[in-house]
């Protein structure tokens, strides 16, 4: 397959990978230097390695250091309509999918809920089940309910396909095993799902997680991790990698598409390419040539030339043999018709994170899809600035919601000083915040809402609801959905000009009352809301 493909948008992502539960925590991470890589002591019962190594046995020093996830036993399966029973047979993998896969499609503007029905895939990388041995040994699985949810909880299968389940998404949904490169293949497969028409929309990434020690042990045992604990990508002292946890989606739309939409576009993928190593050297090393190969393919489809290109992300795992063959390799591909002055910039984020193996592959585009470099969406459809504005939220608990709360006033915290320096222009951000709330996210039963006119108004609402006061009253909480409408009576409460704010302010209701006009008035009347 030659010549330029249909390029691809990111529209959404999310993420969890070591001390970073956001992008946009990453990216704070990433650009502060921050080592999210930690030390633990075997057989001292604190930490993961500590839970990992229980006992007191002498083991290689590269059993001491990970980049691991906190918080990795909770889980919150009513959210997801998962039962007690089988949540506690639920791999973290899947848990983990369920809940970034969540959090990427709101990051799109996309209700999860109304996906239900939809060409919508999901294409994710995993290839650790550590978890399965551990419910064997600790479950009665001669139990045919316990035996069930052990299948289906630690299957590689059912970790993707739990997440087209739970959604009713019918698209695609592809669980993909290639080792270290299982989510970047997923990412090529969701791109070549679009282009070929076989979804519309997509849920892209990998996910990982270390839950026993012995993998861990063997890797050290062959000398292929770390013994001072540090990835140290291209650099000549690299002695190895240092495992890692966690999991990164992104939402795929074609990019057309996506800009008839308005979607907000994070990044957007021209073309990618894939092959396979061949009679390398060994089964584990790679090919120069193979690699140098797939570059050019994947720049050909892209019509993009080498020197075009300012920077690439690269696996870079900090290996003695590995790393100088991607150098060479990156180096031959893009070096042609480069300027001398305009070098090559080549990095990894492993040298933070460590390798998280198969979700080491959304790690990569989410951390060179910085947040300025993102299009902007329509301010809430083209509204025209309003006096006030109105923020919903919702939870499936008075806490759930009041945790929300929380999270837009760190959003605040993180975007007050360009609000403040924007002034008047200010009002395109909230109300692009306030548009999607209501659009784009699915509603709960616990419900609350801010009214406000700038930064200042909605913190001061966000504060009132982020933690309980007596005098401000608990969140509503409703058993049905409710529906909005607009009253406008004939008789006793109507004045001049009731309608014309919410007229000029709501294209729906503008829409309503226009088509209302033309069917029941004179062609020369004025609108009946007058």
């Amino acid at each position: 397959m030659t010549g330029a493909m249909e390029p691809i948008a990111i529209v959404g992502m999310a993420c969890r990978f070591p001390g970073a539960d956001s992008p946009a925590e990453f990216w704070r991470r990433l650009a502060a230097g921050t080592d999210l890589i930690s030390e633990g002591e075997p057989g001292s019962g604190v930490g993961r390695v500590g839970k990992l190594f229980p006992d007191t046995a002498e083991r290689r020093p590269a059993c001491r250091f990970g980049a691991y996830l906190d918080d990795l036993e909770l889980f919150d399966a009513p959210f997801f309509r998962i039962s007690p029973v089988e949540a506690q047979m639920l791999d973290s993998q899947q848990r983990l999918m369920l809940e970034t896969s969540w959090r990427a499609l709101e990051d799109a503007g996309l209700d999860p809920e109304r996906l239900a029905g939809s060409r919508t895939g999901v294409y994710a990388g995993i290839s650790n089940n550590e978890y399965r041995s551990l419910i064997m040994e600790a479950s009665d699985t001669a139990e045919p309910v316990a035996s069930l949810y052990t299948v289906t909880g630690t299957s590689f299968n059912t970790a993707i396909g739990r997440v087209a389940f739970a959604l009713g998404l019918e698209g695609p949904a592809m669980a993909v095993d290639t080792a270290c490169s299982s989510s970047l293949v997923a990412l090529h497969q969701a791109v070549s799902g679009l282009q070929r028409g076989e979804s519309d929309l997509a849920l892209a990434g990998g996910v990982h997680t270390i839950l026993s020690g012995r993998l861990l042990e063997l890797r050290a045992n062959a000398g292929m991790l770390s013994p001072d604990g540090r990835c140290k990508t291209f650099d000549a002292a690299a002695n190895g990698y240092v495992r890692g946890e966690g999991c990164g989606i992104v939402v795929l739309k074609r990019l057309a598409e996506a800009e008839a939409d308005g979607d907000r576009i994070w990044a957007v993928i021209r073309a990618t390419a894939l092959n396979q190593d061949g009679a390398s050297p060994g089964l584990t090393v790679p090919s120069g040539p193979a690699q140098e190969g797939v570059i050019e393919a994947a720049l050909e489809r892209a019509g993009i030339a080498p020197a075009d290109v300012d920077y690439v992300e690269a696996h870079g795992t900090g290996t003695e043999v590995g790393d100088p063959v991607e150098a060479n390799a990156t180096g031959a591909a893009y070096r042609r018709g480069r300027p001398a002055d305009r070098p090559l910039l080549i990095g990894s984020v492993k040298t933070n994170i460590g390798h998280l193996e198969s979700a080491a592959g959304p790690a990569r585009p989410i951390a060179v899809t910085l947040p300025e470099r993102a299009s902007e969406a329509p301010v809430s459809g083209g509204l025209a600035a309003r006096a006030s504005r109105f923020l919903p939220l919702s939870g499936t608990s008075e806490e759930a919601l009041r945790d929300l709360a929380r999270g837009y006033l760190r959003w605040l915290d993180d975007h007050g000083a360009e609000l403040e320096e924007a002034g008047a222009a200010a009002d395109a951000p909230l109300s692009d915040l306030a548009w999607t709330a209501g659009t784009g996210r699915s509603h709960f039963a616990w419900r609350a809402g801010v009214v406000f006119r700038d930064a200042g108004s909605l913190r001061e609402g966000l504060s009132i609801l982020a933690e309980p006061d007596a005098d401000a009253g608990p969140p509503a909480r409703t058993k049905t959905e409710p529906r909005t409408a607009f009253a406008f009576t004939g008789q006793a409460s109507q004045w001049a000009g009731m309608g014309q704010t919410l007229y000029a302010s709501e294209p729906v209701v503008r829409a309503v009352l226009d088509r209302a006009t033309r069917c029941c008035t004179p062609s020369a009347a004025p609108p009946f809301w007058t």
